[in-house]
């Protein structure tokens, strides 16, 4: 499992008075790079959960007028359903908008 195209292929341990100066700086460049890698995917990580619970990646688009019309025709067929059932049983229903 590769991260974004990165594979590491082998990380050496430094062991205080072992081997010579060239394969301790090596290791150390080696060991500075994994920590940046380390970082910078904790850093994405923070960002895209910060993302999910504060702001939204899209902006909201309002509805149409015609959206908002047929919204109101909807509520407004209902409300006249309710009032016609009542209408055909009187004393059974209450009607309540």
């Amino acid at each position: 499992m590769g991260c974004g195209g990165l594979r590491v292929t082998k990380i050496e341990l430094l062991v205080p008075g072992g081997g010579n100066g060239s394969s301790e700086h090596s290791s150390i460049s080696m060991a500075n790079q994994l920590g940046n890698l380390v970082e910078s995917i904790k850093s994405k990580v923070r960002s895209t959960l910060k993302m999910k619970k504060g702001k939204k990646p899209y902006m909201k688009i309002d509805k149409s007028a015609s959206v908002k019309v047929e919204i109101r025709s909807r509520k407004a067929r209902k409300i006249i359903e309710k009032t016609l059932k009542a209408a055909d049983n009187p004393g059974k229903h209450n009607i309540t908008v």
